[in-house]
């Protein structure tokens, strides 16, 4: 049906083109377990049996190490999840991620990721992160006409980030942040 949509819960690191994430790994020499095309890399990451939530995590293990601390990569990623919802006929959508899985700070170092995250650009902090995240989504309401905000979310087992997940939604609450 082409009639216009609203997504209201878009999991950010999990609506991420298979072509970037292929991209992203080649441009830091990150193996995706042997996959060398965008259906390959499809292929392995697509569940297609019911399964329990860590199976379904399973996936993120492998390209999460792709995007983390790299402000130009998750930039990207925003830009054409805007592309993408537009395509799809929805004209507002949110966002949600949590700035500190996707930073490469030492703090959240190793929380969840079991290989390193890339630091060719430096340390990229949870501000860095929603930084680049709401300039590809400013960039992406531009050029598709879409409205596109961010959640930021709290992570169970990791109170010592919330704090700094009200900070940085004070911060950005002008910026594409849902208020």
């Amino acid at each position: 049906m082409n009639f216009p949509k609203v997504e209201l819960h878009l999991h950010l690191d999990g609506a991420i083109r298979y072509q970037t994430l292929l991209d992203l790994a080649i441009e830091k020499n990150i193996d995706l377990h042997g996959a060398k095309t965008a259906h390959e890399l499809s292929d392995m990451l697509m569940t297609r049996e019911p399964a329990n939530l860590v199976k379904v995590l399973e996936a993120f293990y492998v390209f999460m190490p792709c995007i983390l601390g790299d402000p130009d990569g998750l930039e990207r990623i925003a830009y054409e999840l805007c592309e993408d919802q537009a395509k799809d006929n929805v004209v507002y959508f949110e966002a949600r991620y949590s700035p500190h899985f996707l930073c490469n700070t030492e703090e959240a170092e190793s929380q969840m990721w079991r290989l390193p995250p890339y630091r060719g650009k430096g340390r990229v902090n949870p501000a860095a992160v929603v930084q680049a995240i709401s300039k590809g989504f400013e960039r992406g309401e531009k050029d598709f006409g879409v409205k596109a905000r961010s959640i930021l979310c709290c992570i169970r087992g990791h109170p010592d980030w919330n704090h700094e997940i009200l900070e940085l939604g004070q911060f950005f609450r002008h910026f594409q942040l849902l208020e």
